[in-house]
């Protein structure tokens, strides 16, 4: 029988939570602080940047940077507490 229920989608995995918690803290974050993640962590194909070279590319201290960094960074975290207590 060559009904809908009988496809397969070839590639398709279960959703990784971790992944999709990062898209959202970087989906609800400024647009400055978009980018410091995607040059932190490289999210987005982004090359990694070292924090002088985010402060200088930005226009900010590396201070501001590592500041914002720590934030996201706390951020990102919330979402492995919340997978721990499922």
């Amino acid at each position: 029988e060559d009904g809908e229920d009988s496809i397969m989608y070839p590639g398709v995995h279960k959703a990784n939570p971790d992944a999709i918690w990062l898209e959202y803290v970087h989906h609800d974050a400024s647009p400055m602080d978009q980018q410091i993640l995607e040059w932190k962590t490289g999210y987005n194909g982004k090359p990694v940047l070292s924090t002088n070279d985010i402060a200088r590319k930005l226009g900010i201290t590396a201070g501001a940077v590592s500041q914002r960094a720590s934030k996201l960074s706390e951020r990102i975290n919330e979402g492995h507490d919340l997978g721990d207590k499922l």
